[in-house]
Formats: structure tokens, sequence, C-alpha cells
């Protein structure tokens, strides 16, 4: 095991295997009909649920706008699904500022935590860091991943660890996160990978699991968050200074 991982949470997530995740989200031709946002001219949005990787390609490609990409990566994160349908339109309102940061990530050359700072140094409504991290992993090119630093993914990380690495407000990642938090997540997901022998694209994957969409049964890892999470969650008062030196010492 890890040093100063918790012990029963990573036991149980290192003996899940790993499962690609498979098409997810919704189509983004319907996503964007629902919520009244038009194709970018000449560039039709796919009709299919898009894989992970299906995303990535739309997002890259050079030859079409950032925006078709965008759409297409927020009909897969199901961006404004139940109560947060609302920060649809509030984000898609501010679209130059988004198509002026997504250029950027596209063009390459950012470090995590410059790409993370797009967003979080001027805030764009409705865009919290569980779908512009989405945005920093699709649309940036560079060799060091962006991990997708959303609920799952976040809780996934505290429990494992037991420390705040991502400052977790009611169920979501906190606006509070800095690049620090941020940086900190992502480096300890490339550790997990180098535990376990694989990619930490993969162990991402892993600490999202199945949600149980598209006929396929919820996940075995995401179970267990849901089950633990209330009484498993770090319970000891944040500290960035302590959760800084914590990863630094893995």
């Amino acid at each position: 095991m890890p040093h100063r991982f918790h012990q029963r949470h990573w036991m149980t997530f290192s003996g899940i295997p790993f499962v690609p995740q498979g098409p997810f989200g919704q189509r983004p031709a319907n996503w964007a009909a629902a919520h009244g946002i038009p194709a970018q001219p000449g560039h039709p949005l796919p009709t299919k649920v898009l894989t992970r990787q299906q995303v990535r390609i739309e997002c890259q490609d050079p030859s079409k706008p950032v925006l078709h990409g965008y759409i297409c990566a927020m009909a897969w994160g199901l961006q404004g699904a139940g109560p947060t349908q609302a920060h649809v339109a509030t984000a898609w309102a501010d679209r130059a500022a988004i198509e002026h940061r997504l250029l950027q990530l596209r063009a390459g050359g950012l470090t995590r935590e410059q790409a993370y700072d797009l967003f979080a140094n001027n805030p764009i409504p409705g865009l919290g860091p569980s779908y512009f991290t989405k945005l920093v992993y699709f649309f940036r090119p560079d060799d060091t991943v962006g991990y997708i630093m959303d609920q799952w993914t976040g809780k996934s990380i505290n429990l494992i660890t037991g420390h705040h690495v991502v400052r977790i407000y009611s169920d979501s990642p906190s606006a509070l996160n800095t690049w620090e938090n941020y940086e900190s997540f992502c480096r300890v997901i490339d550790f997990v990978a180098t535990q376990q022998g694989c990619t930490g694209d993969q162990v991402e994957q892993r600490l999202f699991s199945q949600n149980g969409q598209h006929r396929r049964p919820r996940g075995a890892w995401r179970n267990h968050v849901r089950s633990n999470w209330a009484i498993g969650k770090p319970v000891h008062g944040y500290d960035h200074a302590a959760m800084k030196a914590w990863v630094r010492a893995l």
C-alpha cells in the first residue's frame, strides 16, 4: 500500500479492475437542441454518444471551431443535468470568453497549473471546476494530462488519501480550489498510476467508475464512494500547507 494512504479505501480501489468507460453522456446534437444552442456553421454535431477519445478528437481538431468541441465536451459531461440546467445558458452567454480560452488551451504549451488558472482566476458563471477541468482534459494537447476533477474523482482522491487534496463543498469541488489543489490532485493520480502499472488516464476512469448510464450497472468503486463518503471523508480541518507537504512527500 502506498505510504500514508487510507488502507481500507485503497485496498478496495486497487482490487477493482480497470473497465474502459465507453460511450458516455448525451448525443451532442440532442444536448445542444435541448438547450437552444446552435451547431457551429459548417460543422454538424455528432448524433451519437461519444467516448472520451472521440470527444478529444472533436476538441483538438484544428479544422473545427473550439465551440464545436465545447458542445461535445459539455454533452459528454452532462452539463445541465438535474438542478444545474440553468448553468448551460449562463455559461453559453459568455461563449466569447470561453472561445478565447479554449483557443489558448488547444494551442498547447500551458502547464496544468496555467490551464487551470485560465478559468479559476477569472471565473465564467455556470462553469465551475467540475466542468472547466473537463475542458482542460479534452483541449490541452500537452504530454502531462490534466485530469477531470469532478465530484466523483475529487471525493475518490480524498477518500483514498485520507486528506483534503480537493476542497469539496456540498457534493462538488469548490471554487476555492487553487491551481495548487488541482496540481496536487493530478500528482496523486500520476503517483497511483506508477503504483498500479497503468496510465493516469486509466486511473482517472477507475476513480470516476461507471455511473449506471446506458444500461450498464453502476461500478463497484462508485458504489463504494456513495456508501462511504459521508463517514469516510477527511474530518480534520483544511490546511493548505499541510496538504501540499503531504503530496510532495509521495
